[in-house]
């Protein structure tokens, strides 16, 4: 029985996570990059490194992320 209480909530877990990054790919966003949007909008001016600890997420992804996100529009670095 646990089992299949496990593997119900994977398959939910899996399809809600399916749907939500269908409708970011609509907005032009992927995964994480909502949760960056927020941090930034609760800390203006916040530097990567801090941007890095906040999300946990490492330098490189960080740089990434914010240049897709600078390049679509949705945040501009100062």
């Amino acid at each position: 029985m646990e089992e299949n209480l496990i593997s119900e909530y994977l398959r939910v877990a899996n399809k809600t996570f399916k749907k939500l990054d269908e409708e970011l790919i609509k907005l032009g966003l992927y995964r994480g990059q909502p949760s960056l949007i927020m941090v930034l909008y609760k800390n203006e001016g916040v530097r990567q490194k801090e941007l890095c600890e906040k999300l946990s997420v490492t330098p490189a992804t960080m740089t990434k992320m914010v240049n897709r996100m600078e390049k679509s529009g949705f945040i501009v670095k100062k």
